[in-house]
């Protein structure tokens, strides 16, 4: 009787690894790596606020917890039912995620979503040995979002849903580069991105935090002069030589004075020699839309195509959109599932009080 026993025990113990080994699937990733993952995935790992977007977007069901502590504008428009979820931390930067955390999480696979480079690889497989989940790499740069769409819906079984989404982004670009291509040097306005506690921090053209300047047709007068990715410091005497005809002001800079409604006169309070540029004196300075998340570079994620329309609709009015405000309200529809109010959307553009 025992040995009937035994030989049904390992009958079944047979059959449920064989059961494990039908449910799994092989995928090549968008770094060109061969990853077995899940048939089914019911959680998710992401690796940092990019990908926590892009996640947002597609379903946060699937999350099994933030990379950072969420903003009093991200709590606006994500549900109160995720807040809770834990903070994990990120892998890349500055590192911070344990991965012993992680790994009590129990996700089905871990997404990273970064540009592909051979650090970043390296680190997906460097993450996978260590904790025996599955890493599969999307790569995140703006024009790749509607592959990036399609390549995460095959992975997590949301296809239709990510297609919409490719959809729209597919959309926008298109008109963005079909625009851009008909702009003549001349034509182009010379814009200036005002970060920092003095507005002399910038993103320089062709990096993830400067690349939707290019892609409304502007002219960023920052440019990139090494393979890096992030901000630099300039001089007023440098901006007074640019002498923009736009300056966008990063929401960090009006979160540090919120009472000031006027971007141009927040702007030459940071320091005098602002009065003398051309965007100032034409009273050419905006706010960037920032809740949930800046539209032009923080986090580098999805929230950059409506950026794309909203800052072509002050470079060019009429040539990106004839209605910023529907494209906002139907942006967030899509996408965060967020009905806008008259009052938010006036509140999330910088009107000022009527």
């Amino acid at each position: 009787m025992r040995k009937k026993t035994i030989i049904l025990f390992v009958f079944l113990a047979f059959f449920a690894l064989l059961s494990t080994v039908l449910e799994a699937r092989t995928i090549v990733d968008m770094a060109s790596r061969t990853v077995e993952i899940p048939d089914k995935i019911n959680k998710v790992y992401v690796n940092h606020q990019p990908g926590i977007v892009l996640m947002h977007t597609i379903d946060l069901d699937l999350l099994v917890g933030w990379s950072f502590d969420l903003l009093s504008g991200e709590k606006r428009i994500v549900p109160e039912k995720y807040h809770k979820l834990p903070v994990l931390g990120t892998t890349g930067g500055n590192n911070s995620a344990n991965r012993e955390v992680v790994m009590a999480a129990k996700p089905d696979i871990a997404i990273m979503f970064t540009y592909v480079e051979d650090m970043t690889v390296n680190l997906a497989n460097d993450f996978q040995k260590s904790t025996g989940i599955p890493v599969v790499m999307a790569e995140m740069k703006v024009k790749k979002i509607p592959e990036v769409y399609r390549f995460v819906g095959k992975v997590i079984n949301r296809e239709e849903r990510c297609e919409k989404l490719a959809e729209y982004c597919e959309k926008i670009l298109e008109k963005s580069e079909k625009i851009c291509k008909e702009l003549k040097e001349s034509e182009m306005i010379k814009v200036y991105y005002a970060q920092g506690p003095k507005g002399l921090n910038s993103s320089a053209s062709g990096t993830s935090h400067g690349e939707i300047i290019d892609m409304a047709g502007g002219f960023n007068v920052v440019e990139r002069k090494s393979a890096g990715d992030g901000r630099i410091s300039v001089n007023m005497e440098q901006v007074m030589i640019w002498n923009p005809d736009v300056i966008l002001l990063a929401d960090r800079i009006h979160s540090a004075s919120p009472t000031e409604k006027d971007p141009n006169k927040l702007l030459q309070s940071l320091q005098d020699g602002w009065k003398n540029i051309k965007a100032c004196k034409k009273n050419r300075v905006y706010f960037v839309p920032c809740i949930p998340y800046n539209v032009l570079d923080m986090p580098p994620s999805v929230n950059r195509i409506i950026g794309i329309l909203w800052l072509g609709d002050i470079l060019y009015p009429g040539k990106f959109t004839t209605d910023i405000r529907k494209e906002f309200v139907d942006f967030y529809e899509l996408f965060y599932n967020y009905k806008l109010s008259e009052k938010e959307l006036d509140e999330f553009l910088f009107v000022p009080n009527k």
